[in-house]
């Protein structure tokens, strides 16, 4: 007969779980940043996952599956009409537990969909082979911008936000496949030139450029040009105690302008106990 550990140990046991889990995300968020193309590859994966992930977990699931694209525990799966391929290997994260105010987190194993086998299908937003789902996604982040969106002569690229004119400027004759690309950093860098003026340029860069890949990712468009360019330059930030704040930050852009876009497009079926559009927390 299995004995009762005292609760106050057990408590322990659980904060000691969590402890190292948390330690685990961190490392591999750190592993990430030691290269322009790892950030490239992890953002724009963390946007095909649907943003919803914590920066955290989605280090972990990336980490071991890098073309990930859907993850959820067995039994989310089997309500779906999806079943975990046998010996598939999980992976432990930290979830959200709970109601919304008073939710904890907890260790979780999860599984990606590509683990996974069934008659109900899992489809991902494609939008580089419909133009009319390309032009909506357009007019919704420019519906999106605080400030006004007009055409000009962009100094390089599609788009391109003017500080001193308080304006997004975007090239006449670029293609909806180059907005999509650019119009995400331009609408981050005018909210920072709004709210956070004070924001240091690197972090501007970082944070435009990470909603830019991150939006990419979630809608199957090509990753803006030189992003692991523009990533190298900006690793630097990431330090041991500022790289989760950073992802984070840049999850928020990335989650807001993903979601306005999503608004307008047309409804996909996923399975009948779609967690898509759950955020978590951990």
């Amino acid at each position: 007969m299995n004995e009762r550990i005292p609760l106050e140990e057990w408590k322990e046991q659980k904060k000691a779980e969590r402890e190292a889990l948390a330690d685990k995300q961190l490392a591999a968020m750190e592993g990430f940043c030691t290269s322009g193309k790892a950030l490239s590859v992890y953002l724009y994966g963390r946007g095909r996952l649907g943003s919803r992930l914590s920066s955290g977990n989605a280090a972990l699931v990336l980490e071991q599956i890098p073309m990930a694209r859907a993850v959820n525990p067995i039994r989310v799966w089997n309500q779906g009409g999806r079943f975990v391929n046998k010996g598939a290997k999980g992976i432990t994260v930290l979830a959200r537990k709970g109601a919304r105010k008073g939710y904890y987190l907890a260790p979780e194993t999860v599984f990606d969909v590509s683990q996974t086998h069934g008659d109900l299908p899992y489809p991902q937003r494609d939008l580089k082979n419909d133009a009319a789902q390309m032009r909506t996604a357009v007019q919704s982040m420019v519906e999106l911008a605080r400030v006004p969106v007009e055409n000009g002569q962009p100094t390089a690229g599609a788009a391109e936000y003017r500080a001193g004119e308080q304006r997004i400027v975007v090239r006449k004759d670029a293609s909806d496949i180059e907005l999509l690309q650019a119009l995400p950093a331009a609408l981050v860098q005018s909210c920072l030139a709004m709210d956070a003026p004070d924001t240091r340029p690197d972090e501007i860069r970082f944070l435009s450029g990470a909603a830019a890949l991150e939006v990419c990712g979630r809608f199957g468009l090509p990753a803006p040009a030189e992003s692991d360019v523009l990533m190298e330059k900006c690793k630097h930030i990431l330090g041991h105690d500022t790289v989760r704040e950073h992802f984070d930050n840049a999850r928020e852009f990335a989650r807001t302008i993903g979601n306005q876009i999503e608004q307008h497009l047309p409804k996909q079926q996923y399975h009948a106990r779609d967690v898509r559009g759950k955020d978590e927390r951990g």
